[in-house]
């Protein structure tokens, strides 16, 4: 049994510590491929956020994923 089985089976909300990124990213995706629902994903910056992204849509490509800008930005702005 892999460990996103066992993780997708769990009711409780799930908090992975010390996991490489990539590998954090993975295990999220395919425990919330196999739940179903929404999940949120906090990334440390807007560049990690867009790995994960990719990250996500390369191993499960079914997932809607979606990138929010940093709570710091404003709509429209050119930074």
């Amino acid at each position: 049994m892999r460990v996103w089985d066992t993780l997708a089976g769990l009711n409780a909300p799930v908090t992975a510590y010390e996991a490489p990124f990539g590998a954090d990213v993975r295990l999220f995706a395919e425990a919330l491929s196999r739940r179903g629902g929404f999940g949120l994903y906090i990334a440390k910056d807007e560049r990690r956020a867009h790995v994960a992204a990719a990250v996500a849509r390369y191993f499960r490509p079914d997932l809607d994923v979606s990138v929010f800008p940093a709570w710091d930005c404003l709509p429209y702005d050119r930074v």
